[in-house]
């Protein structure tokens, strides 16, 4: 398992369905282990000169570094936004049961 860099990645979504939709496709073709989807929360940007505020879901995902080029590609292709926020977090750490089960849940069959 140390050969392994689990992360998560995180971006938010104007909707639930949106959410479920992108979480359900991530999982199936074995890019995540899993997602998270939160409830809306209030956004305050700029955008083209213009302040917003926007309702939006949280979606945080657990994957390997590995997987990561794909899983940012298909947000891409997915996410109405013009320009999504992807963040990514590498972990440090964690149970060594969950870490395997990342890894299964992550592996080509």
């Amino acid at each position: 398992m140390k050969n392994f860099c689990y992360i998560q990645v995180y971006t938010t979504l104007p909707s639930k369905k949106i959410a479920l939709d992108l979480a359900r496709l991530l999982t199936e073709d074995r890019l995540i282990a899993c997602a998270q989807i939160g409830q809306e929360v209030l956004s305050v940007y700029t955008w083209e000169g213009t302040t917003e505020e926007t309702y939006e879901v949280p979606f945080v995902c657990k994957t390997i570094k590995s997987r990561y080029a794909q899983v940012e590609k298909k947000i891409l292709a997915e996410h109405p936004y013009e320009t999504p926020e992807i963040l990514v977090t590498e972990y440090i750490g964690g149970s060594s049961r969950y870490l395997k089960w990342v890894i299964n849940q992550t592996s080509n069959r």
